[in-house]
């Protein structure tokens, strides 16, 4: 964890569920982007107020948007059910 970036790693007890999800503050010319390698689906939800890109397989999910004011970018890659990390993802808050 730094000033302008943020990650937290959630496992379950067995350690072989969880997901990470990471915070950075933008900057200009900033960007966040997934490397992907592999054949997912791809689609786009809008969960809350962001429109979130989700790059899905059965193994692995990757979820990437920023916030309202394009001013924080957000990923999470998580080995859970998607309809389980879009429910994580919409209760979501910023603390102020």
């Amino acid at each position: 964890t730094e000033e302008n970036h943020y990650s937290l790693l959630f496992l379950n007890d067995e350690q072989d569920c969880g997901f990470i999800f990471i915070c950075q503050k933008a900057s200009e010319g900033s960007g966040l982007f997934i490397i992907d390698d592999e054949e997912r689906e791809y689609l786009t939800m809008r969960i809350n107020a962001w429109e979130v890109d989700c790059y899905l397989s059965e193994e692995d999910c990757d979820y990437v948007w920023h916030d309202t004011e394009g001013k924080v970018f957000f990923s999470m890659n998580s080995n859970l059910p998607h309809d389980v990390n879009v429910r994580i993802i919409e209760n979501l808050r910023r603390k102020k």
